[in-house]
């Protein structure tokens, strides 16, 4: 059982084993002002704890976190993304789960959705549309869709057998 994070005040996990041809997901919105920002690490630390819990998450992957500091992206929107992650791994490695290295959203775009070229925005709708070819739900959420893209690429990283809306057949795992 593999769970996935794109980690954001919005943040998208998702989850699922080698035979889940499709993961499940959920959303996890935290506070978003500076001054709650001890209460968004607690909120996030507590859901990938119990999600690694009570799923049984054998390992736990997030998305890189943006390190840009430029006219589009503060140096505090970096930090919390750091900090998100670091929270996130932490509680997933508390709960038992092996911890996956950071995937590059370049990665894993250019594996699950065959490029990583485009603006922020394509980007997203590409993930969204992937998500609705596939079928997948992704509670009409770009953190969401795009957690689940990166959940596909863990998966066939990991299971070679795995393809979406395919689960590997247990006598081939």
């Amino acid at each position: 059982m593999i769970a996935c994070a794109d980690i954001s005040l919005e943040t998208g996990i998702s989850w699922g084993g080698q035979y889940d041809g499709r993961p499940r997901n959920m959303l996890v919105k935290l506070p978003s002002d500076e001054h709650n920002f001890d209460r968004a690490l607690a909120v996030l630390r507590s859901s990938v704890f119990a999600l690694c819990r009570v799923e049984k998450i054998e390992a736990f992957a997030v998305e890189a976190a943006m390190m840009n500091v430029d006219w589009q992206h503060s140096k505090y929107a970096a930090f919390l993304l750091v900090s998100l992650s670091a929270v996130a791994r932490e509680a997933a490695k508390a709960a038992g789960a092996q911890i996956i290295e950071p995937v590059a959203a370049s990665t894993w775009r250019a594996k699950f959705l065959g490029s990583a070229r485009g603006t922020t925005a394509e980007l997203k709708r590409r993930a969204m549309d992937r998500n609705d070819l596939l079928g997948w739900t992704y509670q009409n959420n770009h953190n969401t869709a795009e957690s689940n893209c990166l959940w596909g690429h863990c998966m066939a990283l990991r299971y070679r057998h795995w393809a979406p809306n395919s689960p590997a057949r247990r006598d081939a795992a």
